[in-house]
């Protein structure tokens, strides 16, 4: 069985990281050229159609559409929509906002695949305090996460590095994207 998750990300991948806010990228694909890369890939593969929103509404926000994924994300009615809506308000900026959605994820499954993949990159990078803010007893906290942003928004990249913060917004959607492509919705596996 094809590797869907690595497939979907080198689908999506874009040579430079997603700004932590609105502003687009060069690089990224027209909508529409994304749209239609994505309609193929998830007909060879048999995605579901119940995942199908979750995974455009990611990609859209990976390619800097925030406003269609907003769209997107408002009528998806679970953890995920919610985790998707609050990243597309942590970007625009409206971090009160981002904090609401995030209090309607609650604790999503891939929190935990987060801090597995963001501990090691932070103890790399020599970012210590910033993973114990982040990874308070070894747990994502997306609220901290938010509060980062939103520092290096109101103070600029004094206080944190903007590419650290980058890479983790990567770290972020790469899990979210692999947990919907293996939850049972996805893979047509009975719950």
């Amino acid at each position: 069985m094809p590797d869907r998750p690595s497939e979907y990300l080198a689908l999506i991948h874009i040579s430079d990281l997603a700004n932590l806010g609105p502003d687009p990228r060069p690089s990224r694909l027209p909508r529409n050229e994304l749209e239609s890369q994505l309609e193929s890939w998830f007909t060879s593969r048999s995605v579901p159609d119940d995942a199908r929103p979750a995974l455009l509404a990611a990609a859209l926000l990976w390619h800097d559409y925030l406003e269609d994924a907003h769209v997107l994300a408002q009528d998806i009615a679970t953890t995920t929509g919610s985790f998707l809506h609050a990243i597309m308000h942590r970007r625009e900026p409206d971090f009160n906002n981002a904090c609401y959605w995030f209090h309607r994820v609650g604790r999503h499954e891939c929190f935990y695949a987060i801090a597995r993949a963001a501990t090691p990159f932070l103890v790399k990078h020599g970012e210590a305090q910033l993973a114990s803010r982040l990874l308070p007893n070894g747990l994502w906290n997306p609220f901290a996460f938010v509060d980062a942003c939103a520092e290096v928004y109101r103070q600029g990249p004094s206080a944190l590095n903007p590419a650290t913060l980058r890479q983790l917004q990567r770290i972020e959607l790469e899990s979210l994207a692999t947990d919907l492509l293996t939850s049972p919705v996805a893979t047509g596996r009975e719950t």
